[in-house]
């Protein structure tokens, strides 16, 4: 099951839809991913695409982000983001049960982190669609940072001719690129 690790909300548990709608990113990968980002999280402006259970968005909340929008389009999967979102107590935040693709094109905010976690079967072309997308329409601040968590056969080096900066971390079949905006 999986929880926050750290912050304000430290320890608490997070409800997971029963079948296979989400793959939970397990305590390692989300620990490793926020030592890496961690002086990017006080103050930040969030987006967790894909949102499932709203566990990186959430851990971002209780690490100081200053707000974040949580976009999941799965009706069984949005009902568990909401019941966690409640939980949480956190009210600096925003859900919305939306195809992520038609967020991204209609959406004027913009934000310092963008977490991407698609379901496994995107392919390259869908990285890179999704990734254009973004910077097209403005959704990424000057010195943004998106990250992707992916499997890892997908090919995802061709991202970083669209952005400035990249480092993929690798952990078992899971990769997590982080990609920059300077």
């Amino acid at each position: 099951m999986p929880r926050i690790i750290a912050g304000t909300n430290k320890k608490m548990r997070l409800v997971v839809p029963d079948g296979n709608f989400v793959r939970p990113t397990t305590d390692r990968i989300k620990e490793s991913l926020f030592n890496v980002i961690a002086d990017d999280i006080p103050g930040a402006v969030f987006l967790d695409l894909f949102a499932g259970t709203g566990q990186i968005g959430l851990e971002a909340l209780s690490r100081g982000a200053d707000f974040c929008t949580f976009i999941e389009k799965n009706h069984k999967v949005w009902l568990v983001l909401k019941e966690n979102i409640i939980k949480s107590r956190f009210e600096n935040c925003e859900f919305k049960k939306e195809d992520a693709h038609r967020y991204i094109m209609k959406s004027s905010k913009s934000f310092d982190i963008i977490y991407i976690d698609p379901p496994y079967s995107y392919k390259e072309d869908d990285y890179i669609s999704i990734v254009m997308k973004i910077i097209d329409n403005g959704l990424l601040k000057r010195s943004g940072k998106i990250l992707i968590e992916h499997d890892f056969n997908v090919n995802t080096r061709m991202l970083c001719d669209i952005l400035d900066e990249y480092r993929i971390m690798r952990y078992g079949l899971t990769n997590i690129m982080i990609l920059k905006r300077t």
